[in-house]
């Protein structure tokens, strides 16, 4: 797998847009609010490797221990990567530190940051990656099933489903 020619710069404006996005749902009765960041393999041959067999998800175990922050993370390993999650509600301050802070950890893991998303129990989802999407939380009835957290596409394919 080849490294995105996405920069950590574009990650932050990005990331910046989302949380205006954000800003202007908030009075939709978001509850619980998370991130999760999703991370990738940047070299083919470990996405036959999955859970704590990929050596990446090895070495992204060392580093999330290391960070200094709070982070629930699922080690799915294969081409899925991991998820890293958040209980936050994203500011610009959140941003500057944790976009940084996981573009190094993936970097150190030999992984990319391909994005995040905020995924609170009640309210929109918004997906941010080379684009930032919505998706209006109030007609969800369930929260998605495992698969569909696998990838962002996966995940905008199950929200489309929820919203006919």
């Amino acid at each position: 797998m080849d490294e995105p020619d996405w920069t950590m710069e574009d990650h932050l404006l990005h990331g910046r847009a989302a949380i205006r996005k954000i800003a202007n749902v908030a009075d939709q009765n978001i509850s619980e609010p998370k991130v999760c960041f999703h991370l990738y393999p940047l070299t083919s041959g470990d996405e036959e490797n999955w859970g704590m067999e990929a050596q990446y998800c090895q070495l992204a175990r060392r580093e999330f221990e290391n960070c200094g922050q709070e982070f629930d993370v699922d080690y799915v390993g294969g081409h899925c990567g991991i998820e890293a999650w958040q209980d936050v509600m994203p500011t610009e301050d959140w941003l500057t530190s944790a976009v940084p802070l996981m573009w190094g950890t993936a970097a150190k893991a030999n992984m990319y940051l391909a994005g995040w998303s905020f995924e609170p129990r009640t309210g929109p989802y918004i997906s941010v990656s080379r684009s930032v999407s919505v998706y209006n939380g109030s007609k969800i009835s369930e929260h998605p099933p495992p698969a569909a957290a696998q990838s962002f596409g996966r995940l905008g394919d199950w929200l489309r489903r929820q919203l006919r």
